[in-house]
């Protein structure tokens, strides 16, 4: 049980998410970014922060873009690190709209964001079809380790039962 509280300690989320109602769309949800957007992606998983960190597992969506790592690392030196990797391919600032969720926020983000709490239609099956997809394929990858693989497992669980509560199903 302590190692699993001690790698919890070090679970991180970056989560650039915008809302298309109020705010300006950021350079990487633009569509003529797509192929910013994938290199961006690979810089990510495997030439910067896989050297780093030993679990990774990165979700992209029209409207988010999550970063979920296991680091020792403080919140703010993962921020700049990305922030950093983030202005090689795109030159607009969404330093306030990066946040940084750790340890058990993270976690909870996560069940929240599984769940569909965290969009605009509650409960919706497509973010929930999303995270589990990629979640078992960055653990075949060998990207994501036992810990980050567990974490999603069970947040995923979670989701399924408070998804059935929200959308009445069975």
């Amino acid at each position: 049980m302590e190692q699993k509280d001690s790698q919890l300690n070090y679970f991180h989320c970056l989560s650039l998410v915008y809302n298309p109602l109020v705010d300006k769309v950021p350079e990487i949800f633009r569509f003529e970014n797509k192929n910013k957007k994938e290199s961006f992606t690979h810089d990510i998983l495997r030439d910067k922060l896989s050297n780093s960190f030993t679990n990774i597992v990165l979700l992209k969506t029209c409207q988010r873009v999550e970063l979920y790592i296991i680091s020792d690392k403080n919140p703010e030196k993962l921020k700049e690190e990305f922030l950093n990797i983030y202005k090689n391919y795109f030159s607009d600032n969404f330093d306030e709209k990066l946040k940084i969720y750790s340890s058990k926020e993270g976690l909870v983000h996560l069940v929240r964001l599984t769940s569909g709490l965290e969009s605009f239609i509650n409960g919706e099956n497509e973010i929930y079809d999303q995270i589990k997809n990629l979640s078992e394929k960055y653990h075949e990858d060998g990207l994501a380790g036992d810990f980050v693989n567990k974490t999603f497992a069970r947040a995923l669980e979670i989701a399924r039962e408070i998804r059935k509560v929200i959308t009445d199903e069975n």
